[in-house]
């Protein structure tokens, strides 16, 4: 197996330009969910004291987002290594696959908390509309949070249909057999 690409999001982007595409993606998801969702039943007035309840949110955002990663992992029976660790008092589950993923699971694992987090925070501002406010909110945080993940999908795209992915603590190498 060669090396097709290496991506490593600390070199090639850097913290700060990460954190300034987590801001705008945030604030543009924000108004983008908002906006529509807040016309659902605009007779209802928002409740604004259950701070409490998008606190528990936000602090369950990280390890549930990890959750759901693995998800796809464990439907292909590639059950990933899990280790729970705290970073001032915020649980973070880290993930590390057992083997080398193919090209189509890779991608499942990198989009599936994207894709759930923000169907089921929709779902919910539909069903209780005078929460819209907490979900979009919890919602755009949660998609600001996937930033590096859709950035390692959109590299995984580009990426030969037979490859195989290798995930390091750092990057993620796409590794493509040798045709000799």
């Amino acid at each position: 197996m060669n090396c097709w690409k290496t991506i490593d999001l600390s070199k090639d982007y850097g913290f700060q330009r990460l954190f300034l595409y987590f801001i705008m993606a945030s604030i543009t998801a924000f108004i983008v969910l908002y906006l529509p969702l807040s016309l659902v039943d605009p007779s209802r007035k928002l409740a604004a004291g259950h701070i409490l309840y998008l606190a528990a949110i936000l602090f369950l955002i990280l390890p549930l987002h990890k959750l759901l990663h693995a998800l796809p992992l464990m439907i292909c029976g590639k059950i990933p290594k899990m280790k729970m660790e705290y970073a001032a008092m915020i649980p973070i589950v880290r993930l590390k696959p057992c083997a080398r993923i193919t090209k189509q699971v890779m991608l499942a694992t990198l989009l599936s908390p994207f894709l759930i987090f923000t169907a089921a925070s929709i779902q919910a501002s539909i069903l209780m509309p005078e929460y819209v406010h907490y979900f979009c909110l919890a919602a755009a945080l949660h998609i600001g949070w996937c930033v590096p993940d859709l950035i390692y999908a959109r590299q995984v795209i580009a990426a030969p249909r037979t490859c195989i992915v290798e995930e390091d603590r750092n990057a993620l190498e796409i590794l493509i057999e040798n045709k000799l």
